[in-house]
């Protein structure tokens, strides 16, 4: 059974996902306010968009989402802090967790019907309490206890959906940094790992939440969501290499030779202050496993990814 959206609001409305997914419901005919921090860059919503109102303001201000969100039937949230690597936890906690439990008792209070939460995978292992927990993952799943928490005391109906890495143009992120360093010659080629993880396509995972978001049998579960395939690391840079025209490397990094690298480069950009994208937290990344099943949302929703990594691989950003 499934519901039409109505007039709806998307926050984070400029950042990575949330421009796919205001592309994606205006295609469709739908009217909806986009909520961004600061306004949109030139040419990312051309001016007059019709179907299309873009309002500026911060998430934590109750009386600017009470404005917003008056008369709305559907919120997609996105808003947040994306990036972990230098992100101070106390802040981290306002935006993500504070700033989402806002975003919900506003549309409680305004009669909104359905709230999509777009949280992340990274909340697997803070609901876990694994020692690989992050300050990050940890903000997300706050963030979904008070969803949960306020729907438990409305008729908001809440949808929270965790994807994993989300690939596609403009992403930022492990794969990217890859791309970026692989493409100026300056990352030696990866050690032999046994890694595997999970992506989804940015177009996928908008789709998703679009699906999630008119389905009634939706109401009130969580969604992992992935592409469906399971991605070595070696086999994802082999990849990039062949779209750069380029032969993969035809040997391997010693893993320790590798470790040093990454520690040279995470103390370069400590001491000249620019990051450059990869460091320590990025070759730890590469040796753990991060691997999540789409099962149950392609059963009870029927989602059907549309493309994988090497797909999408042509369209990324830096490959030329």
């Amino acid at each position: 059974m499934t519901g039409a959206l109505g007039n709806t609001v998307v926050t984070g409305a400029t950042g990575f996902i949330g421009r796919e997914l205001c592309h994606q419901l205006l295609a469709a005919g739908h009217t909806l306010t986009g909520i961004s921090r600061s306004a949109p860059p030139a040419g990312q919503f051309p001016a007059e968009t019709p179907g299309l109102k873009m309002v500026t303001g911060d998430i934590l201000d109750r009386e600017f989402l009470t404005a917003v969100m008056a008369g709305a039937e559907t919120v997609f949230h996105l808003a947040g802090i994306a990036h972990v690597d230098k992100a101070d936890p106390a802040r981290l906690l306002a935006v993500n967790a504070e700033g989402t439990q806002a975003v919900a008792e506003v549309a409680a209070e305004v009669g909104v019907h359905t709230m999509v939460l777009f949280s992340s995978s990274l909340a697997q292992a803070a609901e876990q309490q694994a020692p690989h927990a992050t300050a990050y993952g940890e903000s997300k799943l706050r963030g979904e206890a008070g969803l949960l928490r306020v729907a438990r005391g409305s008729s908001l109906s809440p949808v929270i959906l965790r994807p994993v890495n989300v690939y596609g143009p403009g992403m930022k992120g492990n794969i990217a940094a890859m791309i970026g360093l692989i493409r100026r010659r300056l990352l030696p080629p990866l050690p032999k790992l046994d890694t595997r993880v999970s992506l989804i396509g940015v177009e996928d995972l908008c789709r998703a939440a679009v699906l999630a978001a008119t389905s009634e049998a939706a109401r009130g579960k969580s969604y992992y969501v992935t592409d469906g395939e399971i991605y070595s690391l070696n086999a994802i840079e082999s990849a990039i290499y062949r779209a750069m025209d380029r032969k993969p490397p035809r040997w391997h990094s010693p893993r320790a030779v590798f470790y040093l690298g990454a520690l040279a480069m995470e103390l370069w950009g400590r001491v000249s202050g620019r990051p450059g994208g990869f460091g320590l937290r990025t070759y730890h990344n590469l040796l753990a496993d991060s691997r999540y099943s789409n099962q149950q949302i392609s059963t009870e929703l029927g989602f059907v990814p549309r493309q994988t990594f090497y797909t999408a691989l042509p369209e990324l950003d830096g490959l030329k």
